[in-house]
């Protein structure tokens, strides 16, 4: 089983953890075993995104979502980060930028 943990910060003051994410087994993301490399880590870092985005209900309740802390949680936007295999991610206007340091590749 794959988690991604998703860290709300783009409107916060501080960091927050708010959830992990299982984007596979509970997913059956058959693609990520055909896929290599970036591929299969975009595939996955945007199964986590759009599981905690609010769509036809609150994504709080979303199968494979584990909520961390307050379940009064706004959705993951631009500028949040999810980590996958203790690599970060931040969310960009399309799609994610690769975070070395603090700041994003390419800032």
């Amino acid at each position: 089983m794959k988690q991604v943990a998703v860290i709300h910060k783009a409107f916060e003051n501080t960091p927050r953890l708010v959830a992990y994410v299982d984007v596979t087994k509970e997913h059956k993301l058959a693609e990520i075993g055909e896929l290599g490399g970036y591929e299969a880590t975009e595939l996955m870092l945007e199964k986590a995104w759009e599981l905690t985005n609010t769509i036809d209900h609150p994504w709080v309740q979303n199968k494979g979502v584990t909520v961390v802390g307050d379940p009064k949680l706004r959705s993951t936007s631009v500028g949040d980060e999810l980590v996958l295999d203790g690599e970060k991610w931040q969310v960009a206007q399309i799609g994610f930028t690769k975070v070395t340091g603090d700041k994003p590749n390419g800032a």
